[in-house]
């Protein structure tokens, strides 16, 4: 299993190739090639590890295609790139061949639900007193280098 830091050093990997098309070595696709999705999450669980990566390369541009046609409020569409592979990472997590879904509409359906989340928090009004902050020591340029501060301090002289 991915461990967090693996999960951040791979999205960072993949924003310096700016999500090209990397794939793996031909021999290794080959032999990934030939099982199914649902196959390869049994082969991963038993301790194969480079399925992972297989699947990640093979998911990419569903992630690239659903971020592209949405709208990050204050972000960009590289944000939600990255909510999207995270959405990808806990779709190759949690997958239970058991249920009767394949794997292509789980990782749809996580990847989407992983965007809209972030969606859905950069909307809340939450931290909206501290993201429109208005600083004591900034200078405005309205009234030619007068701080709030100063503002305050010649309010109480008067009083």
């Amino acid at each position: 299993m991915l461990q967090l830091q693996q999960v951040f050093w791979l999205l960072k990997s993949y924003g310096k190739e700016r999500w090209s098309n990397r794939r793996l070595t031909g021999e290794t696709m080959e032999n990934f090639e030939q099982y199914t999705d649902e196959e390869l999450i049994e082969q991963m669980h038993a301790g194969r590890t480079e399925v992972e990566n297989y699947l990640i390369n093979k998911y990419k541009g569903l992630v690239l295609k659903k971020a592209h046609v949405m709208f990050l409020a204050g972000g960009e569409t590289e944000d939600l790139i990255q909510e999207g592979m995270i959405g990808l990472f806990k779709a190759i997590r949690d997958f239970d061949a058991t249920k009767e879904v394949s794997f292509y509409h789980f990782a749809k359906l996580c990847i989407s639900r992983q965007m809209y989340h972030a969606i859905e928090a950069s909307q809340r009004l939450k931290h909206a007193p501290l993201n429109s902050y208005v600083s004591f020591f900034e200078e405005t340029g309205k009234e030619g280098g007068i701080t709030l501060e100063d503002v305050l301090e010649a309010d109480t002289d008067q009083d």
